[in-house]
């Protein structure tokens, strides 16, 4: 009995800190989203390119990248032209990229500046102004 109420103690506590996370993160963007609404947003298409000692690493904008509850994520837009949120392993950051260790593979379409209001499941359209793919060595 005494090893069920340490269980349901632990479980509590757990709860009690994943409930809190991302609190007090400052968010300067109001655009609001909502899941049936399309965004016509910049988008980066992940390339590979060889870093100073001829390694191939993937790059994304600084700018796509953000922190939530210790976890590094970017939105990655599919071919159902749905965000989604996908949880990176980072590098180094060099000139406004970020070297991407792992989670998200080179051809892959991020949206090129974080917004916070942005959820899952919204239908975004590639923006005419600011879709790029990476060019720059490291």
């Amino acid at each position: 009995m005494k090893g069920q109420n340490n269980s349901v103690a632990f479980i509590a506590v757990l709860i009690t800190l994943l409930a809190g996370c991302g609190k007090g993160e400052q968010h300067t963007n109001n655009a609001k989203t909502k899941p049936d609404q399309a965004l016509s947003l910049p988008l980066f298409q992940t390339e590979s390119t060889l870093n100073a000692r001829g390694e191939e690493v993937i790059l994304v904008p600084k700018s796509s990248v953000f922190q939530q509850g210790g976890l590094t994520g970017v939105f990655v837009v599919g071919d159902d032209q749905k965000a989604t949120i996908r949880w990176i392993r980072t590098g180094r950051i060099d000139h406004g990229s970020v070297v991407v260790l792992g989670g998200i593979d080179k051809g892959e379409m991020v949206i090129a500046n974080y917004n916070p209001e942005l959820k899952e499941g919204v239908s975004v359209t590639k923006s005419q102004a600011v879709t790029r793919e990476a060019t720059s060595n490291e």
